[in-house]
């Protein structure tokens, strides 16, 4: 069964009008008609859909799927690009030197993928600045849905943890790690922390 199919079979199931759904999904019923049809949501309103329902309605992603093949390489950088494509390089330099792979991801919310054994990680690296929160809330809706963990590497060092649910590593903090499971381990206590 399809993803339009289940939730076109719990609206009805649960005697849920297309208004009421459109509601609460904050979308308009010809959207809601257009979902039911095959249409693909939003990752944000996926994630409302499925805490109206209560249950998955989404079907996990294979990120790894479209790529022919796994590369080590890290994404090209031309001078003055900004700080931003520095610090990326530097936070793939050191997750390489843990141990983990780095597959540059293009047109993504993420920058990359890690990838050690069979432990995948969506990779963002973000300046601190306003663009910090915003991601770190876009990249936990796409873990969910992904059912994949997700890391936000940054120049600096927060108070918090996680932002969003995603869990934050400041770069000096990455450089004190020696190996993939240091940084997983650090990623699990950090969901849950506030």
């Amino acid at each position: 069964m399809r993803d339009h199919e289940i939730i076109r079979r719990l609206r009805q199931e649960k005697n849920i009008s297309l208004g009421s759904f459109a509601h609460h999904v904050h979308v308009s019923r010809r959207t809601v008609r257009m979902y039911e049809d095959g249409m693909s949501a939003r990752i944000d309103i996926a994630d409302r859909i499925e805490e109206m329902f209560e249950q998955s309605v989404t079907t996990p992603i294979d990120l790894l799927k479209p790529l022919l093949m796994e590369t080590k390489q890290l994404p090209s950088y031309k001078k003055g690009q900004g700080d931003t494509e520095g610090l990326q390089k530097e936070v793939f330099s050191l997750l390489q030197n843990i141990g983990y792979s780095i597959i540059p991801m293009d047109r993504c919310p993420f920058e990359a993928l890690s990838k050690e054994k069979e432990q995948i990680l969506l990779t963002c690296v973000q300046e601190y600045n306003k663009k910090l929160a915003e991601k770190a809330h876009f990249i936990s809706s796409i873990s969910k849905i992904t059912k994949k963990h997700a890391v936000v590497f940054t120049d600096k060092d927060l108070g918090k943890k996680n932002l969003g649910g995603t869990p934050i590593i400041g770069k000096k903090e990455l450089k004190k790690l020696h190996d993939p499971e240091d940084v997983f381990t650090l990623i699990l206590e950090r969901i849950t922390s506030e």
